[in-house]
């Protein structure tokens, strides 16, 4: 409640604030690649404005071509605008693309597959055996630095249950909290993928 009342500041909406919640906090941590990063700004400041939430001030823009948000705070309006979506589809414009954008994409994905294919055709590939030794002095720098960020800590050993929402925490706290669980279970996935790769290598079935 105190996060809302500081975004309703002065009794106007701090949309700075709500593009670095979600840009920095809620996807902006999931998120590596620049490109995809100014997309998700891109869409913050054209969807979260005065223009498409608010009250009778500005001019009233439309969420798209055919979604228009209501000016009230009725929650059965804004359901109703959900329920009216098509489930089985997601039709460009709703995300402001081109009608033929998914045309482009299918026809991009078709030239990834056949450049794959033409790859597996290629008989001058060379296919090596496995080199346990080759593996072996490649992957043991790998592992020993690994085993050397791990000594001090039990990540790799620690148990954790999945977060639950009950509404007592605030959405940072939530956040965190989430992020910190994820964090957890990284580690302990590449821990046992590395530990399968040292005990390949070693001749440890």
């Amino acid at each position: 409640m105190r996060m809302f009342y500081f975004i309703l500041a002065g009794g106007e909406i701090q949309w700075d604030y709500i593009y670095g919640l979600f840009d920095q906090a809620v996807y902006g941590g999931r998120v590596d690649n620049p490109v995809d990063t100014d997309v998700l700004q891109s869409y913050l400041m054209q969807y979260f404005n005065s223009s498409i939430i608010g009250g009778s001030r500005g001019s009233k823009h439309k969420l798209t071509s055919n979604i228009n948000l209501p000016n009230s705070s009725n929650f059965n309006e804004y359901k109703k605008i959900c329920e009216d979506l098509h489930d089985d589809q997601d039709p460009p414009s709703l995300f402001g693309l081109p009608a033929n954008i998914e045309r482009s994409a299918q026809r991009m994905n078709s030239a990834q597959i056949i450049n794959s294919l033409k790859i597996l055709q290629r008989t001058d590939v060379e296919v090596d055996k496995f080199d346990k030794e080759k593996w072996s002095a490649l992957l043991t720098p790998l592992l020993n630095l690994w085993k050397k960020l791990n000594q001090d800590t039990d990540l790799i050993k620690l148990r954790v249950q999945p977060p639950i929402e009950d509404g007592s925490l605030s959405p940072i706290q939530s956040f965190l909290q989430l992020e910190r669980y994820n964090g957890i279970q990284l580690v302990q996935t590449i821990h046992e993928n590395l530990a399968s790769l040292s005990k390949v290598i070693r001749g440890i079935s």
